[in-house]
């Protein structure tokens, strides 16, 4: 599936040696071999022991992260939902074949949106459409819905026990993991024991690690908002820390930073709960009049602190309800130029045509066929040929290791056992890289072909030819889809999704001045203006004619500008007027213009320099950062243009 809801981002985990999964592929051993023994051994039962051991092992690879109780029940509920969509998919096969193709197609697009909320549901997501589709596969070879639902509830469970008892996740995910060291430095830094200097770039380096994670928090949930609320106050603390402007050191937002840390690493810990509300209290108190640093410190700070604590479970502002502006922000992600709504629109025709296909074509293993689109498929025609010729290769080599295996090994060898544990393993275990996809996909072949070997009781060597022909057809159907319906010209998009985000950040600077009440609106509607950047980016950096650095730049420019809403609430909290003045106005009027120049594919105009005022005038020191982070803008969105 699309690098945005798979795990497959180049990014390797840093629980294995060179890339590889080690407690993943341990995992997938024992989940195959006991799954098979009990299926195949113990209860004869040999089509429910392959819908175990395939849903088992795509629950092995969700890997979720979390602490305990949020791990246990994401496998849980996964677990319970793949099992039902299982049972949903075998029993709509009694329907007509146009009838079944419409209901996989609806399921299959209603997940690909969940995916694109980012969290648990990245993983949880692939997971739960291969189920569907294992289903599908089941419902068009007349299968009994029942037994198949209950083996892969039995395959979930037992994905889940190993998932607790062989090398455990970290519950801290890498962006969590991220925002946690970058709260720890500024908390130093604020306490006078780290010079600034040492946060300059730290914001973007931040912003690199979101985009290069499918994981990252981009649900319309407040848990999630709030998530992404609090890398946006947190990296405009840092860029205000690095600036060199020194604020004066700050014990209290100090204290704030460092409490919220030990609530994101330890979630459900009551005495730091009270630690944070305490040091927040501390930091509402009133101060005298500060300088424009010491009021975006104290800003971000509180900021942070309020964030996290609709970050944690039980606590106050934290809600499984939807937002009220939740449709806000799915308007924004879902305009015709964001690559979700497409996503959405592939996948429904995608697997909608590949069961027409199943049902229509000459094959005894339709599943064979819908589950390699899932791995083969991106919204971007070159990253799936790309995707999609990984996998023929390795099918084709896992084949030809499966017939020099079965050259050797009779019928009735209990070596047939060993060659599936090992097969399981190096698959579960295969690192996210192209030949990492490879080696995946040829070990997967060849334990699809030995658990039919042990399942039939014969070597299956009649199967290699429709095995090899089928993962053509799904590739083959998975490039084509994306040919037809991924997004093009995603330069232009990207474009143009800035060029909203600058027109909603103009808005906020030109309201500002006039004591409108639309900030939070438009903070809203910029961080909904962010994502879509984000769901852009993912898509086409690391594909063909686009640089990762590059699009972490754009990205980091998008973050920049979306910024102009936290300067402006700086100085909504200050006890200082309002004032309307030229230079304040000059900085809507610049954002407009670099908007212009983005739209019209041109180099970003770099503003005047704008004199530093002396004193404390809050406002006018803003007006600085606004017009210093536009030549900022100018910069790092120049390759972004034709003409940059």
């Amino acid at each position: 599936m699309w690098e945005q809801i798979c795990r497959a981002a180049p990014v390797e985990d840093d629980r294995g040696v060179s890339g590889f999964r080690t407690a993943l592929g341990i995992r997938g051993v024992a989940l195959a071999g006991l799954g098979a023994w009990l299926g195949l051994r113990v209860f004869n039962q040999p089509a429910p022991t392959g819908v175990a051991v395939l849903t088992g092992l795509l629950l092995v690879l969700a890997d979720f992260h979390g602490d305990p109780r949020r791990r246990l029940r994401a496998y849980l509920v996964t677990a319970t939902a793949g099992a039902a969509l299982v049972g949903v998919g075998t029993a709509a096969g009694s329907l007509p074949i146009g009838a079944l193709a419409l209901v996989v197609a609806t399921l299959a697009s209603l997940l690909a949106l969940l995916r694109s909320a980012g969290g648990l549901l990245v993983s949880a997501g692939t997971a739960l459409l291969a189920d569907l589709l294992v289903g599908a596969a089941a419902g068009i070879q007349g299968d009994r819905p029942a037994p198949l639902a209950a083996a892969a509830l039995m395959g979930g469970l037992l994905a889940t026990g190993l998932a607790f008892t062989i090398g455990p996740a970290p519950w801290v995910s890498p962006v969590r993991g991220a925002t946690s060291s970058l709260l720890d430095a500024c908390a130093s830094v604020l306490a006078g024991s780290r010079p600034g200097a040492d946060l300059r770039d730290t914001a973007t380096a931040m912003v690199g690690v979101y985009l290069a994670r499918p994981e990252r928090p981009a649900s319309p949930l407040p848990s999630a908002q709030a998530s992404v609320s609090l890398l946006a106050d947190l990296t405009f603390l840092a860029d205000v820390l690095g600036s060199g402007h020194a604020p004066r050191t700050n014990a209290s937002a100090a204290d704030v930073l460092r409490s919220s840390r030990q609530c994101l690493e330890h979630p459900r810990s009551t005495t730091d709960l009270v630690a944070l509300t305490s040091a927040l209290r501390r930091l509402d108190q009133p101060t005298s009049k500060t300088s424009f640093d010491d009021a975006a410190v104290m800003q971000a700070s509180r900021a942070v602190g309020r964030h996290t604590l609709q970050m944690l479970p039980g606590a106050a502002g934290h809600s499984w309800w939807l937002p009220p502006g939740l449709w806000g922000g799915v308007r924004d992600r879902l305009t015709s130029d964001s690559p979700v709504a497409r996503a959405v629109a592939a996948t429904a025709v995608l697997f909608g045509v590949l069961v027409l296909a199943a049902d229509y074509l000459p094959t005894t293993h339709p599943q064979w066929i819908l589950l390699v689109a899932v791995s083969a498929f991106y919204p971007s025609a070159s990253r799936a040929a790309t995707k999609s010729g990984a996998i023929v290769v390795g099918t084709l080599v896992g084949a030809m290791v499966f017939l020099g295996v079965a050259a050797i090994l009779s019928p009735s060898n209990p070596g047939w056992w060993l060659v599936l544990l090992l097969a399981a393993g190096i698959s579960m275990s295969a690192p996210h890289s192209s030949s990492g996809t490879l080696l995946g996909q040829g070990f997967f072949t060849v334990l699809s072909l030995t658990l039919l070997t042990l399942a039939t009781a014969g070597t299956s060597v009649a199967a290699v030819p429709e095995r090899a022909v089928d993962v053509a057809l799904g590739t083959a159907a998975a490039v084509l889809v994306a040919l037809a319906l991924a997004p093009r010209h995603l330069r232009a998009r990207t474009r143009r999704a800035i060029a909203d985000l600058m027109l909603t950040s103009s808005k906020a600077i030109t309201d500002a001045p006039t004591g409108g009440d639309s900030l939070p609106r438009l903070a809203a509607e910029a961080q909904s203006q962010f994502l879509r950047c984000v769901d852009i980016a993912d898509i086409g950096s690391g594909g063909r004619g686009w640089d990762r650095g590059d699009a972490a730049d754009w990205l980091d420019g998008a973050r920049v500008v979306a910024q102009a809403c936290s300067v402006v609430a700086v100085c909504k909290e200050s006890d200082e007027p309002n004032p309307v003045t030229p230079t304040w106005s000059r900085a809507g009027e610049a954002l407009s213009a670099q908007r212009d120049a983005l739209l019209r594919d041109v180099a970003l105009p770099s503003p005047p320099v704008v004199p530093q005022w002396v004193g404390n005038d809050v406002w006018s020191a803003a007006a600085v950062v606004l017009f210093d982070n536009m030549r900022r803008q100018a910069e790092q969105l120049r390759t972004l243009t034709a003409h940059g």
